[in-house]
């Protein structure tokens, strides 16, 4: 089950995605009716957005030139079923596209985990990340990913020291809320992880990237094997 902690430059996150959606449909209301674009279009903007339901819109020739860009997206980051119901209800993309993604999740998730479909760590694993300013000391965030659960850490030890870590949670552990948001729960003792941690930082006006190697880790439930190498 890949993982990532990172945030590649010049790759489209699926964060992106519905802003870029936005954009696109807003800069088309505009382009179609300036003069009739009112503030209510404004209002209603966000529960409305949606394209012509006969295809997608990239499907379409105003959307032939956004092709390439959208072939760029990590849809396979996007592993929460309401926001992939959501961009199927927008129908920008084809849906041929998101149901390869739905399906591949579920393939992933009947098989406990295994993500079979996963060929390339660089290109094909889903990614968390952290944005860790210099007022931080400690930052940290819990993810969820075919029925287990992590927690991915950032720690300031100094001006210019940072350590970074992934940490198996238990279900248990967690307040009912979160486990319910994002059901299932895998029972499983342990979980065999391929995985990269990365950190990006600005050092004298430059950016520059630290990463660890490739790592497959067993995780469990207790110290040591619940941490991160």
């Amino acid at each position: 089950m890949p993982s990532h902690l990172d945030r590649e430059p010049g790759i489209i996150y699926p964060w992106l995605v519905k802003p870029l959606v936005s954009l696109t449909w807003l800069s088309l209301a505009l382009a179609y009716s300036r003069n009739e674009f009112s503030e209510s279009l404004l209002f209603l903007f966000v529960p409305l957005l949606s394209f012509p339901r006969k295809c997608s819109f990239l499907d379409r020739d105003t959307g032939q030139n956004l092709m390439p860009l959208c072939l760029s997206l990590r849809l396979h980051g996007i592993t929460k079923g309401k926001d992939l119901e959501e961009l199927r209800h927008m129908n920008f993309f084809p849906e041929s596209w998101l149901v390869r993604v739905t399906a591949n999740h579920y393939h992933a998730l009947v098989s406990g985990g295994d993500m079979a479909h996963v060929k390339d760590l660089t290109t094909q694993a889903v990614r968390f990340g952290l944005l860790f300013n210099q007022e931080y000391t400690t930052l940290s965030k819990m993810i969820a990913i075919y029925g287990f659960f992590f927690e991915i850490k950032g720690t300031k030890h100094g001006t210019t020291s940072y350590s970074f870590c992934m940490q198996r949670i238990r279900h248990t552990d967690l307040k009912f809320s979160m486990v319910s948001e994002y059901s299932p729960v895998s029972l499983r003792a342990e979980r065999l992880v391929k995985y990269e941690i990365r950190a990006q930082a600005l050092v004298d006006g430059k950016w520059q990237e630290f990463q660890t190697n490739q790592i497959t880790q067993k995780f469990g439930l207790v110290k040591p094997s619940c941490k991160s190498h």
